[in-house]
């Protein structure tokens, strides 16, 4: 044995490379699942979006996005960014922090998301069967007539989303979020009752009754993203 290493000695140099590069190869080698699995998770299906809070939001969302937050949540939202100008910015890089912040979050921002694009139909089934309105009279409404009726301001939008086929669909959508805004303002709906409903949403998800994750982090990078 001393013979062989005797006869390495000159060469010590190179071993030391070569041992190096088979060290740096089985790196590669027991990173590449992990690679993999990014590109597709991540890269393909999350379209490079990695966690679901946003990079940057305007002032309005920012608040908006706190409506179907407990207090807890509200803490580590508003801790997570800081303001610059007209945009908030989030200030958290650490990927362990990063993925605690989206087992927290991700609820609420998928309940808020939602409620900020419902479907026009949805909405005035919604409306028919909360206030007792005529449905038939609420299909002649425009929203902003409903809007109007309720004491909110209202606008619809169009939205482009995908059907049971695939295909890319415009509908039109309305944002329900400044209604739930302004009934906690007017006190008609308490910051409890809007925790219950969260409450039911996250009972929803356990069930798998909300729509999948990797589509509302895309909608919402979209949504939110400068």
């Amino acid at each position: 044995m001393s013979k062989i290493f005797k006869n390495m000695l000159p060469y010590w140099k190179g071993l030391i490379i070569v041992v190096a590069l088979l060290v740096v190869q089985a790196w590669c080698d027991l990173s590449l699942p992990a690679y993999t699995s990014d590109i597709i998770d991540v890269g393909i299906q999350n379209k490079g979006v990695e966690h679901v809070l946003p990079e940057a939001v305007t002032e309005d969302e920012f608040t908006l996005a706190q409506l179907f937050m407990a207090d807890e949540e509200k803490e580590s939202w508003e801790n997570s960014y800081e303001k610059d100008g007209d945009v908030y910015r989030l200030t958290v890089t650490d990927k362990k922090q990063l993925d605690e912040l989206d087992d927290t979050l991700l609820l609420p921002l998928l309940m808020n998301y939602q409620m900020s694009s419902v479907d026009e139909q949805t909405f005035k089934e919604s409306v028919a069967k909360q206030t007792g309105m005529d449905q038939a009279m609420l299909d002649n409404m425009s929203i902003e007539q409903i809007g109007e009726s309720m004491g909110v301001p209202l606008t619809s939008f169009e939205k482009e989303v995908e059907d049971d086929d695939g295909n890319t669909v415009v509908t039109n959508c309305v944002d329900m979020r400044t209604i739930f805004a302004a009934m906690e303002a007017s006190g008609a709906m308490t910051e409890e009752q809007m925790i219950d409903k969260l409450a039911k949403s996250r009972q929803h998800a356990e069930k798998g009754e909300c729509r999948d994750a990797d589509v509302v982090i895309d909608d919402m990078r979209k949504k939110y993203d400068l």
